[in-house]
């Protein structure tokens, strides 16, 4: 008798730790992907070549009922291999509508920034379009911030949202502001139907001078930031064909003569159709700078894509594509531009 009352109360005591026990998910994604470029400038034999991606370790730990945390670190081959902080915050989550975060985030601009992270194998193509594309490799928008997030979610029947982040802004680190006052971005959007999101959001932020931005240029002037977006997405529903379409507008007003009021455009569109676990989508996009502006490398681009994706489990998908790219850079060729590039693309991605 005394044998099954220790026997009891040892279980009663491991079922009340697992109970208040922290549970801790450790997850990741990798890549590996081919590339061949048909047109490229003179000189230039990096015609064809494999490339490994990215490698992403994505934690998850829920500490109490209502505290979290996330961290995604990412692996990946630039002169060295380095490591990335990509994500890390604490989130106290008040209930299914309010919830906080403190760390470093997705800026919660736009559709495609939040809904894709780092994993490949959750993106509907190779690469990201050149507006989304991270810091690192000389991106135009801030995707990445350090600071306090606030969620209002799931109001109404068309579960109206919000996601509220102050954050350092430009010239700024995870550990640094040299801002004054801090950036503010505004994410409303709606789900009227299940997958279908409407979001309308925008980026405010003013920067004193003295630091270089994600293309090298030095920034030297106090610089006024505004970045408004819309955007219509269908990802992930019941109906087999899928769709993302986004618009940017990015003011840059640097303090100095002529450089007033500078708006870069730039949008893309996304449409995709699945037949079993095939899935064949084509996008286009496209970037315009002003004349004149002293900011951004003004390159401008446009990228037709055509391509297919074959996704035999969850977290394993393969896709080719092709791209038909236009960009005009000054110093990169005698005539300004490098013309029409035609980039074939496979990519193998998986998660674990």
């Amino acid at each position: 008798m005394t044998k099954k009352i220790l026997t009891y109360l040892c279980f009663l005591t491991l079922g009340a730790l697992t109970s208040y026990g922290q549970t801790t998910q450790i997850k990741g994604f990798l890549n590996v992907n081919a590339q061949y470029i048909s047109d490229k400038a003179k000189g230039d034999n990096d015609r064809s070549k494999f490339i490994l991606g990215q490698y992403d370790l994505f934690i998850t730990s829920q500490i109490t009922e209502k505290i979290s945390m996330l961290g995604e670190s990412v692996f990946e081959y630039n002169n060295d291999f380095g490591v990335d902080v990509e994500r890390l915050y604490i989130k106290y989550t008040h209930d299914n509508h309010f919830a906080v975060s403190a760390g470093k985030f997705h800026t919660p601009i736009g559709y495609w920034n939040n809904a894709f992270h780092h994993g490949m194998v959750i993106q509907p193509t190779i690469v990201r379009p050149d507006v989304l594309k991270f810091e690192d490799y000389g991106g135009i928008l801030p995707v990445h911030e350090t600071g306090v997030q606030i969620d209002a979610e799931h109001f109404t029947k068309a579960n109206l949202g919000l996601n509220l982040l102050i954050s350092n802004g430009l010239n700024s680190t995870p550990i640094s502001d040299a801002n004054i006052g801090k950036a503010i971005t505004a994410n409303l959007h709606a789900e009227p139907l299940d997958n279908l999101i409407f979001t309308v959001s925008g980026y405010f932020n003013n920067a004193p001078g003295g630091f270089f931005n994600p293309q090298d240029i030095y920034v030297a002037h106090p610089l006024k930031t505004q970045i408004f977006n819309g955007s219509v997405a269908y990802m992930n529903g019941k109906l087999p064909v899928e769709f993302i379409a986004e618009y940017y507008s990015i003011n840059q007003d640097v303090d100095t003569v002529g450089q007033h009021n500078k708006v870069t455009n730039a949008f893309v569109v996304y449409v995709g159709y699945k037949i079993k676990k095939f899935t064949f989508y084509a996008s286009y996009e496209n970037i315009t700078y002003p004349d004149g502006i002293q900011y951004y490398i003004a390159n401008n681009t446009s990228n037709i894509l055509l391509g297919a994706r074959y996704k035999p489990s969850p977290l394993c998908v393969i896709k080719f594509q092709y791209r038909n790219y236009d960009t005009k850079a000054s110093t990169i060729v005698d005539d300004g531009r490098i013309g029409v590039q035609n980039i074939f693309e496979l990519q193998w991605a998986v998660g674990f």
